[in-house]
């Protein structure tokens, strides 16, 4: 007996914006075409798109895959930024120069570097 799960992937106007499983005889209101579970996995984490041409998933551009790597970029610099706030405290028991300037690579990252890929964080002064 077969006991793996059938996977589709939901469609609506050529957008592909989920995926289930299959339910036999469910009203489906949407177009749903079958998934893989890699599909399944390329679909959640590496912003593939469904073509309505050929009903599969293809992966992003080189200018969209840039564009959401900036954002993680920008994502874990805003994070580090504010984990760091407390720094900037007047009674904050630390090397103020030493985290002014940490502060201030971390917001120059996204300017020092062409590329998201090559990204290199400075370390937290001690």
């Amino acid at each position: 007996m077969n006991t793996q799960k059938q996977l589709y992937l939901l469609v609506e106007n050529g957008t592909a914006f989920g995926i289930i499983d299959y339910i036999p005889n469910a009203p489906y209101t949407v177009k749903y075409y079958e998934a893989s579970e890699e599909d399944y996995r390329n679909f959640l984490d590496n912003g593939y798109k469904f073509n309505p041409n050929t009903k599969k998933l293809e992966p992003p551009s080189e200018e969209e895959t840039i564009t959401k790597l900036w954002q993680n970029v920008r994502n874990k610099r805003n994070s580090l930024l504010s984990y760091s706030d407390w720094t900037t405290l007047p009674d904050a028991p630390i090397d103020k120069e030493l985290w002014y300037e940490y502060r201030q690579k971390l917001r120059d990252v996204p300017n020092n570097f062409s590329d998201p890929r090559e990204v290199i964080f400075p370390e937290e002064p001690k």
